[in-house]
């Protein structure tokens, strides 16, 4: 994913017996403009690369999931401003976040109406049989289409007003 860095809060030192670690906080927005926030710790992977990130910045950032915690496993920075910045780069469009794939919306309707004509090529059979019909592939396409129709609104009903 991509983020651009926020915030940085200041660094601060713990102790607890005989050990000593430091944490960062940092908020961010990521490439699909969601405010998030990370809190560094100085025994992590990346915390060589979240000392030196900046304000204003763009990174990528690589999370992988490692049992039931995301984990960043890489933070580089972004040459001449990412998605997250509103600079010239696009993510695809089914940009890979973490190991998932995200559709955009176009491509989630376009799925959806797929569906929704392959359930009605199916009721459309079942509803010619049940009339004990056997339709030509024109008719059983024109009743699918039909029932696609009705499902996603676009077979409004005329009605007249006197």
């Amino acid at each position: 994913m991509q983020i651009t860095v926020t915030e940085i809060g200041e660094a601060e030192k713990s102790t607890k017996g005989k050990n000593t670690w430091y944490t960062l906080p940092v908020k961010y927005t990521n490439d699909r403009g969601q405010d998030g926030s990370k809190k560094f710790v100085s025994f992590e992977k990346v915390w060589a690369e979240a000392k030196t990130i900046e304000v204003g910045k763009t990174y990528d950032v690589k999370v992988v999931k490692e049992g039931s915690n995301w984990v960043w496993q890489s933070i580089n920075e972004v040459q001449g401003g990412g998605a997250a910045s509103g600079g010239t780069s696009r993510p695809s469009p089914m940009s890979n976040s973490a190991g998932r794939d995200w559709e955009t919306k176009e491509e989630r309707q376009a799925r959806q109406k797929m569906i929704v004509a392959q359930s009605c090529l199916g009721y459309a059979l079942e509803f010619h049989k049940l009339h004990n019909e056997t339709p030509t592939r024109e008719e059983l396409l024109d009743t699918s289409q039909f029932f696609a129709d009705h499902v996603l609104g676009n077979n409004k009903p005329e009605v007249e007003v006197d």
